[in-house]
């Protein structure tokens, strides 16, 4: 962020950007009641968020026990909401992503937000207000303030340009500005709203909050915080829920039993998180993952809970698994009814099937299961491909910058999808499966029994290189 006065100031006198001008990337989300003037009220604000169904629950004035340490990490979507002292905004910091956020709250919730953010890899600055439906200020660029637009002309040409409307200020006001810096600094005190760096955070399943502006902020520089929650979050979670969180991190299925047992809920979020428990487990990498997933769909837990990503999506986002544990999986989810051939809620899974993403990973044993529980082996993702199209085109990808043997890694893939498109496909996907894993498996251990016996290249790079003063020393780190 841009730097403006220094932290002399009291921060109930302070507007505009301060920040710690470290130019990584950050979004902050401010809201105020509309019409209102003078410090924020937070009773207000979360009355109007309660009545209106934008939140679930909240817990109000917790920041001494924050400050403490005291405050369990909630399960599902939670946030914080911060008041400062003399300021007519308050500071809604999300503990999961969630970008849509502010235009989502202004809408429901009728409140004046502001969403504003700086992306560093695209050097991308951005600040929004919207009043309910009416949108007050837009702006978006990336570097230097040049050809400005109202509305973006092509979505793949967005970089090269500015984009600023709205009904607050006129047109050719960003004209006074060359640099987003300047702009941003200009709109956020057009506004009478003052931007430290504000975040919250999960500490090993404890709520915390991080605040500075040049320097770290103090328990005292928060004038009121807030817990609140979205939809079906826990803000105060059981003894039980936490035991099931810690289970599932160990990989240990009879602690979760036992949590279970205890009353541990297994059909909203896992503690700490916005997923439910057995979509945590197939995240997992303990080698008990998958009896921990046996036990919890044996112990209750919904094989699609309705509003999560479909499981399938997250037993496939795993390109260095094996195929026998994949199928594994699927069928033990698909033995409690889960759908695994529809599309996901992210937009990375709703622009694809799953078979697409089987395809492209070469899981022939996974296709082969995809396709005899009712995948549509011709449907299309967002650019028009089937699944065997999308092979070709990978495949001839390869071909050009990589040659002509990692092409040939598409063929048995491709000669299954084409008999698969006639109908004349052999869905035998264990035996599949099993030989698939036994190869990967081999090719594995022989790439490791090399580096053993030849030695690891980057370290001998390294060692080449000076950063290391002996074979088998750490790292120099000069």
């Amino acid at each position: 962020m841009a730097k403006a006065k220094g932290p002399n100031v009291p921060i109930s006198e302070r507007r505009g950007v301060f920040g710690g001008g470290s130019g990584d990337s950050w979004f902050m989300t401010l809201v105020q009641m509309p019409g209102r003037t003078g410090p924020i009220d937070l009773d207000e604000l979360v009355d109007r968020l309660l009545e209106r169904r934008v939140i679930g629950s909240a817990r109000r004035d917790v920041g001494a026990e924050l400050h403490a340490g005291r405050v369990a990490t909630p399960s599902g979507k939670w946030a914080l909401l911060v008041a400062l002292p003399g300021q007519p905004w308050a500071y809604l910091l999300p503990g999961f992503e969630s970008y849509a956020l502010p235009d989502e709250i202004a809408r429901q919730a009728g409140l004046r937000v502001i969403g504003t953010g700086h992306q560093d890899t695209a050097n991308a600055t951005s600040f929004g207000c919207r009043e309910g439906e009416e949108n007050l200020v837009t702006f978006a660029t990336s570097g230097q303030i040049d050809e400005v637009v109202a509305v973006y002309d092509d979505p793949d040409d967005w970089e090269t340009k500015t984009l600023f409307a709205g009904s607050r200020l006129p047109g050719d006001w960003i004209g006074s500005y060359r640099s987003e810096a300047d702009a941003l600094q200009a709109l956020v005190k057009e506004f009478d709203a003052y931007l430290p760096s504000m975040k919250a955070a999960n500490v090993k399943g404890v709520v915390k909050v991080h605040g500075f502006d040049r320097q770290r902020f103090k328990p005292e520089d928060y004038l009121r915080i807030d817990l609140i929650g979205f939809g079906d979050a826990r803000l105060e979670p059981s003894d039980a829920d936490k035991r099931l969180r810690q289970a599932i991190a160990a990989g240990d299925v009879e602690a979760a039993r036992a949590a279970v047992a205890a009353g541990a809920d297994l059909h909203r979020p896992l503690l700490g998180h916005d997923e439910t428990a057995l979509h945590v487990a197939l995240k997992s990498n303990a080698p008990s993952r998958r009896a921990m997933v046996a036990a919890l769909l044996e112990l209750g837990a919904e094989a699609h809970p309705p509003g999560h990503e479909q499981p399938v999506y997250l037993v496939l986002d795993r390109s260095s698994d094996y195929e026998d544990e994949l199928v594994d999986l699927l069928e033990l989810l698909t033995a409690r009814g889960a759908e695994i051939t529809g599309r996901g809620l992210r937009p990375g899974t709703q622009s694809r099937s799953p078979l697409h993403v089987a395809t492209g990973n070469r899981w022939r044993a996974v296709a082969k299961f995809l396709i005899a529980h009712g995948a549509d082996v011709r449907a299309t993702n967002s650019n028009g491909l089937t699944p065997r199209q999308v092979a070709e085109a990978d495949a001839q990808r390869m071909r050009e910058f990589i040659g002509e043997a990692k092409a040939a890694e598409y063929d048995e893939i491709l000669a299954f999808l084409k008999n698969a498109e006639a109908g004349r496909a052999e869905l035998d996907w264990r035996a599949d499966a099993d030989e698939s894993s036994r190869r990967e498996r081999r090719r594995r251990e022989d790439t490791r029994r090399e580096f053993r016996e030849r030695g690891d290249p980057i370290q001998e790079m390294m060692k080449a290189a000076g950063l290391f003063k002996r074979r088998g020393q750490e790292p120099t780190g000069e």
